[in-house]
């Protein structure tokens, strides 16, 4: 049996991406319709601080910067931008700009939201360790305190 257009499709934009490796490719087909890898111009504004996240980003090469009033904080790939803020139905508490040389993987709100309740440990994948997220202390969460150094 040959691949149908949408399993090929989910799998060219999620293949090799955590935690999306862990489903087949029959189980992506939906959300591989609606996933796209781009590369994405050095300063490209990938998230406002303030408003609601519209798209889920996983940064896939390349460095972004966050930038909040307590500082700039540069993270590399396995970042995730606009999944907790999507889960939570906040605001972005950082504005995300990207770096020379990257590289993301990209999920409308609404098919982020359709995995999320669909797929099997989706979600802890995205908030854990695992998914090379890089989870931050509660007094050095993004938009809550200042970080002072001595």
């Amino acid at each position: 049996m040959f691949p149908t257009r949408a399993a090929r499709a989910a799998r060219s934009a999620l293949a090799g991406v955590a935690p999306f490796d862990r489903y087949d490719a029959r189980t992506l087909a939906p959300l591989g319709r609606h996933a796209d890898r781009l590369r994405v111009g050095e300063g490209t504004v990938l998230a406002h601080a303030g408003r609601p996240a519209r798209e889920v980003i996983r940064v896939l090469a390349g460095e972004v910067s966050l930038i909040t009033p307590g500082g700039v904080e540069r993270r590399g790939p396995g970042t995730w931008i606009g999944a907790e803020p999507l889960l939570a139905r906040t605001a972005h508490r950082a504005t995300v700009v990207a770096g020379a040389g990257v590289e993301v993987l990209v999920l409308p709100a609404p098919a982020f939201r359709w995995a999320a309740q669909v797929l099997p440990g989706l979600v802890a994948g995205v908030r854990g360790p695992a998914s090379g997220d890089v989870p931050e202390p509660p007094e050095r969460a993004l938009g809550t305190a200042p970080v002072t150094t001595p």
